[in-house]
């Protein structure tokens, strides 16, 4: 199952082929971040990315 990174204004979404739910990962500016614990718009992106990897490679699809 191919797993597919969409970017977003806020995050990134991992959304799969089926019908499981997708993942989000969210990011903000640098000065609400603080307040809201989000990551970077970089760390979103690797973090969506890792898990996409782990996700296929738990399923077969390396």
């Amino acid at each position: 199952m191919s797993i597919r990174l969409i970017k977003h204004e806020e995050g990134y979404e991992a959304r799969y082929p089926d019908n499981t739910p997708s993942r989000h990962f969210y990011f903000d500016n640098a000065g609400r971040r603080a307040i809201n614990k989000r990551m970077t718009p970089k760390q979103a992106e690797e973090a969506a990315k890792a898990f996409a990897r782990a996700r296929e490679k738990a399923e077969g699809n390396h």
